[in-house]
């Protein structure tokens, strides 16, 4: 969240000509990077009332993701003792690192993502990884 106050002798703009334009610079942004995103903008009046809201013009913002990571977690002691076909109740772990922020809208519902068996398989149950698993 950044704040910035303009100065009082700033008359209210009624058209163009009066409008006043922003340029914010070398905002921080999430080191795991973020999805391309619009960010927001609230005015106010002095007294925080009135507000009005839009949203940045031009190129997206966006922060290239620094690592990004999915896979089947294959170490001694670290699930897979039934990997044969025809064996059942295997217990498969799996290590995602995200490449960027995943964020949910404060009115939606909580971020989430979708990960698809491949065909044959079937989920029946998800938990924590216990943390004495080797990759930790």
């Amino acid at each position: 969240v950044i704040r910035i106050q303009l100065p009082a002798f700033l008359q209210p703009a009624v058209d163009h000509e009066n409008a006043v334009e922003l340029q914010v610079s070398q905002i921080q942004v999430p080191a795991g990077g973020t999805f391309a995103t619009r960010m927001g903008l609230q005015i106010t009046t002095v007294d925080d009332r009135n507000p009005f809201y839009t949203t940045s013009t031009g190129a997206y913002v966006y922060v290239r993701p620094g690592l990004a990571f999915g896979g089947v977690v294959t170490t001694e002691g670290s699930g897979n003792s039934k990997p044969f076909r025809g064996d059942a109740d295997n217990v498969l772990y799996v290590k995602l690192i995200f490449g960027a922020v995943l964020r949910a809208y404060p009115q939606a519902e909580d971020a989430r993502f979708v990960v698809h068996l491949p065909e044959g398989y079937a989920c029946s149950s998800v938990q924590p990884a216990p943390v004495t698993l080797s990759v930790f």
